[in-house]
C-alpha cells in the first residue's frame, strides 16, 4: 500500500512588512573578507521570528547530517523568492548583488560533501543562516533569504533584483518550508554520515581495488488512472533502479510534486527517504482528488536522488467533472 496524502488549500494574507537587506557594496575597493558566521545561541533579533520558532528551528536542525546536492560557494544563499510575481516561488541558489557585481567566486564545498549543521544564526532580519561543518572540520554557511514584498497596487511580489526583503516571521518560516527550501536543490538530509573506508592495494594485486559510486540507473513515473473524478484516488508511482556496489547501502530520496497551470499544489512536494542497497524498487503515494479540485490536466513530477545524483521525469493525468 502506498502512502496517503491529504490535499488542502491554504490561503495566506498579504505580507506588508518591509525592511532593508544588507548587501555587500559593489563599489568598495577593499578585498572581500572570508565569510564567518557564529552561532547566536537562539537569541531573538530584528526579525519577527518568535522565541518558540527560533528554538524549534534549533531543535530540528542542530546536529542534522546532510549531503550537498550542488556545489556551494562562499557568500551564496538560497533565495526563497527569486523572481517575484504571483506564482508560488521555487527556491534558487544565488549570489547577493554585491558579491555578484564583484565576481567573487570561491568554492567552499563541492557537491557530494557530507556535513553536519552545528549552529544557527537568525540575527539578520531577512536571512536565516545555518552553520555547517564538513567531516574534515571546514565550515560553510547555507543561508535562506526571505521573500519579496508585495507591490502596493497589484499585490504581486516585487520582481526587482535589488528589492528589500520582508522580515522573517513564523507564518513564512515554518519547519515544512525551511526543509523544502534547503532540500529542493541544495542538500539531502541523512540520518548519519556514510562510513568512510580506505583501502591500500598491494603491489602484487593492484586490480582488486575498485571504487564505485552509487547512482540512479533508471527511473519511470506513472499517474494511474490517467482520468479521475473528484473523490477518487490517483496513484503516484515511481519505479527506479539503484546501482551500487555489492553489500553497499545508500540513502535514497524520493520527491513527488503535483502542479496545475504551472503552480505547485498545497502539501507538495512530498518527500521520503530510505536506506537501500542496489536493485529495482517500486513505490507509490495515493492522492485523493478533493471535491473542489479544478477540472483540467495536472502534472506529476517524480524525482529520485542518491547523494548528488538526481533523475526526474514527468507525466500527466486529467481531472474530469
Amino acid at each position: 500500500m502506498g502512502e496517503r496524502v491529504v490535499w488542502y488549500w491554504n490561503f495566506t494574507g498579504t505580507i506588508s512588512a518591509l525592511a532593508a537587506v544588507v548587501l555587500l557594496g559593489a563599489c568598495s575597493a577593499s578585498p572581500i573578507q572570508p565569510q564567518r558566521v557564529v552561532d547566536d545561541g537562539g537569541r531573538q533579533s530584528g526579525s519577527k521570528l518568535s522565541a518558540e520558532r527560533i528554538n524549534a528551528i534549533r531543535e530540528r536542525y542542530l546536529g542534522q547530517y546532510f549531503v550537498l546536492r550542488e556545489d556551494w560557494y562562499e557568500y551564496a544563499w538560497i533565495d526563497t523568492d527569486p523572481e517575484g510575481g504571483f506564482g508560488e516561488p521555487t527556491p534558487r541558489t544565488k549570489f547577493p548583488y554585491g558579491i555578484k557585481a564583484r565576481s567573487h567566486v570561491r568554492l567552499v564545498a563541492p557537491a557530494g560533501t557530507i556535513a553536519r549543521i552545528t549552529g544557527v544564526n537568525s540575527r539578520a532580519p531577512q536571512v536565516l543562516t545555518f552553520i555547517a561543518q564538513t567531516l574534515d572540520g571546514q565550515e560553510f554557511y547555507p543561508r535562506l533569504l526571505a521573500r519579496r514584498p508585495r507591490t502596493v497596487m497589484f499585490g504581486a511580489r516585487n520582481s526587482s533584483e535589488r528589492v528589500s526583503r520582508v522580515r522573517m516571521d513564523d507564518d513564512d518560516f515554518t519547519m515544512e518550508k525551511i526543509t523544502y527550501w534547503l532540500t529542493h536543490h541544495t542538500m539531502e538530509f541523512v540520518e548519519a554520515p556514510p562510513e568512510r573506508t580506505s583501502a591500500i592495494a598491494s603491489q602484487s594485486e593492484p586490480s582488486e581495488l575498485t571504487v564505485t559510486t552509487p547512482t540512479i540507473a533508471a527511473l519511470s513515473v506513472e499517474a494511474a488512472p490517467s482520468h479521475v473524478l473528484p473523490g477518487e484516488e490517483v496513484e503516484l508511482a515511481l519505479q527506479f533502479e539503484v546501482s551500487a556496489p555489492q553489500d553497499a547501502t545508500v540513502n535514497v530520496r524520493e520527491r513527488r510534486t503535483l502542479s496545475f497551470n504551472g503552480k505547485v499544489l498545497p502539501s507538495y512536494p512530498v518527500e521520503s527517504a530510505k536506506v537501500r542497497g542496489g536493485g529495482s524498487f517500486a513505490t507509490s503515494v495515493s492522492q485523493t482528488i478533493p471535491a473542489g479540485a479544478s477540472e483540467g490536466v495536472y502534472e506529476y513530477r517524480g524525482e529520485v536522488c542518491v547523494l548528488a545524483d538526481c533523475i526526474d521525469k514527468r507525466t500527466r493525468f486529467e481531472v474530469l467533472r
